[in-house]
Parts: C-alpha cells; sequence; structure tokens
C-alpha cells in the first residue's frame, strides 16, 4: 500500500491493508486499487478495497474504479475442445441468450468491465483492446449445435473457495430456456406474443446440465 500525503514524503506501507494505521488516523481522498483478477472475482481482492474504503476513505471520497461488472456468453472454442482427455487434465481454468449465428457453440466465455469516476471504462472483452485478463472460457462436456436464434439459458456460480480465500470456485449449469424469464422483446425461437399482450413459451429439452473446468483463452 502506497500512502501519499501533502504534508509528508510519499510512503510505502509493506503490509497488509487490514493491518495499516495511518499517522494521526488520518483518512484519505482516493482510494486506487487494481484489484481485478481473472473473471473479476479470482484472488479475491475486493474485501481488502472495501475494508480500505470503510477504514480510510473520507465521506465523499473516491474510489478508483468505482463500479465493476462480469458479463458472460456463450462462445465457439473449436481449438480449445478438441484437447485430448489427458490434455484436459491440465487445463486451470441466469443468463438467456439467443445464438446470433447458427454453428457450433462449445463453451461460455466470461469476462468484466470496469468505471472509474472519471467515466474511463476498461473492458477486458474480446472486442476491446486485449488486456493481461484475457478472458475466462468454460468449456462444455460435448458440442452444442445450434442455429440462429437457439436460446441458451444458464446459471453462473462464483464460489469463494474453503480451502483458498483468495479463489473461487466456478459452477456452469445450463437452464431449461423454457422454465426461465426471457427478455421482452426476446429474439430467440421461443419466443411469441399472443392476443392481449400474453408469452407463450414452448418447452424444450435442456441439452446439458454439468458443472465445467475453466480455462483462459488467449
Amino acid at each position: 500500500m502506497q500512502f501519499i500525503s501533502r504534508d509528508v514524503p510519499p510512503q510505502v506501507l509493506k503490509q497488509r491493508v487490514e493491518d495499516v494505521t495511518l499517522p494521526g488516523g488520518e483518512k484519505v481522498d482516493v482510494i486506487v486499487s487494481e484489484w481485478m483478477g481473472f473473471y473479476l472475482l479470482h484472488e479475491g481482492m475486493l474485501d481488502s478495497v472495501l475494508h480500505a474504503r470503510d477504514v480510510h476513505l473520507k465521506a465523499g471520497g473516491k474510489l478508483f474504479p468505482e463500479k465493476a461488472e462480469l458479463w458472460c456468453a456463450p462462445c465457439s472454442l473449436p481449438h480449445l475442445y478438441d484437447l485430448s482427455s489427458a490434455e484436459l487434465n491440465s487445463v486451470s481454468g441466469k443468463c438467456l441468450l439467443p445464438a446470433r449465428r447458427g454453428g457450433k457453440y462449445q463453451g461460455v466465455c466470461v469476462w468484466f468491465s470496469c468505471l472509474v469516476p472519471s467515466a474511463v471504462e476498461l473492458s477486458t472483452a474480446r472486442s476491446d483492446p486485449p488486456t493481461h485478463w484475457r478472458q475466462t472460457a468454460i468449456l462444455l462436456p460435448r458440442e452444442v449445435p445450434v442455429e440462429e436464434g437457439t436460446p441458451f439459458a444458464w446459471e453462473l456460480r462464483l464460489d469463494r473457495s474453503v480451502a483458498n480465500c483468495r479463489q473461487y470456485d466456478v459452477k456452469f449449469s445450463e437452464l431449461d430456456p423454457g422454465e426461465v424469464n426471457h427478455p421482452v422483446p426476446c429474439a430467440c425461437h421461443l419466443y411469441a406474443t399472443k392476443g392481449g399482450g400474453g408469452h407463450f413459451w414452448r418447452r424444450v429439452t435442456t441439452l446439458m446440465k454439468a458443472a465445467s473446468r475453466v480455462t483462459r483463452t488467449s
């Protein structure tokens, strides 16, 4: 942790922020922290930032970043899906969306974005300039052939590891698109409008429901 004051030279405090006591109980105007990990929460550093905010930040002070969002979407990963079982042993690694194009999907991609008080956004999406965070890919047990408009529904859980508080267990479960709430309007095949504005859902069979390994995509 680096402490900068108008009255004293910059100081580097080589200790956990939870153990820091600032001189004279002084409060700070700004807290800057690069706490984000893969799929945003990996490494579990946000707890330390929230502690610093509650203990050391002045009323009306600023956090950089001040807002973070976690995103996920189906993705095509043939270069990873074609790995052998032996190679997969070394891989370390409620939404609903319609497929934007036909093809085969092998996983779900997870990324995040952060907003600082000056309205500058840091995004780790594949459509933005690459960062060292890249994206997190959750591989499915088998390829899923889809047509344009085919709905995907899933639940993504990030549970803090009991063994290591700086890590999270990632759990992915595919859901039946016919049993979850759809956005209105929805571009998927299951969405239809009846007289009076009601909605009709055609039940489909769930393709799979399983936890999957996590890897980083290039």
